[in-house]
């Protein structure tokens, strides 16, 4: 809540959402940035009002390839998430990402052949997802809303709403 923030913090916050306003398309009113923020946008970003960027353990990293989106849904909090997207990724709106959680919508290259691009497909998380610490999402899945996806998780295929799912991969 801003109105308990020091004059400090608040002057920290708002130079830190000046430097990540110049990196991003969009960011939403109210983000929050707790420590240090990497940020590689050769496409697009937007970031929705009242999210919550933490760095406790290591960088907050987004790298956006050229033409690709990422999305992150208003009331989101993350800390220390790695985002890597070359084609889209999309957060829904108030979900909780725990430490080093992954999200990699690309192979990046192929198996065979390290010169060719490897496969890609958009990642969509729904609203109040919760995601615990060292998830990993990869390419062409889709969580529904509510889902929880426990810690250590390797997230191959779709979940469903509301699901609980966990293990490598999860079920």
């Amino acid at each position: 809540e801003p109105a308990k923030r020091s004059l400090g913090q608040q002057l920290i916050n708002a130079y830190r959402n000046w430097q990540l306003r110049q990196k991003v398309q969009q960011l939403g009113k109210g983000v929050t940035i707790l420590g240090r923020i990497k940020v590689i946008n050769q496409g697009l970003i937007q970031i929705g009002d009242n999210c919550q960027l933490i760095t406790d353990y290591q960088a907050l990293r987004l790298a956006v390839g050229r033409k690709a989106r990422l999305f992150i849904g208003a009331g989101t909090i993350m800390n220390s998430v790695i985002i890597a997207a070359q084609r889209e990724v999309t957060i829904g709106k108030n979900c909780r990402l725990a430490p080093f959680v992954h999200f990699m919508d690309s192979d990046f290259h192929d198996v065979n052949d390290r010169l060719q691009a490897g496969k890609a497909a958009p990642i969509t998380i729904g609203d109040n997802v919760r995601l615990g610490a060292h998830a990993m999402v990869l390419r062409g899945v889709t969580i529904g809303d509510g889902a929880e996806i426990l810690p250590g998780s390797v997230v191959t295929k779709d979940v469903p709403p509301y699901a609980v799912v966990y293990g490598n991969p999860a079920r």
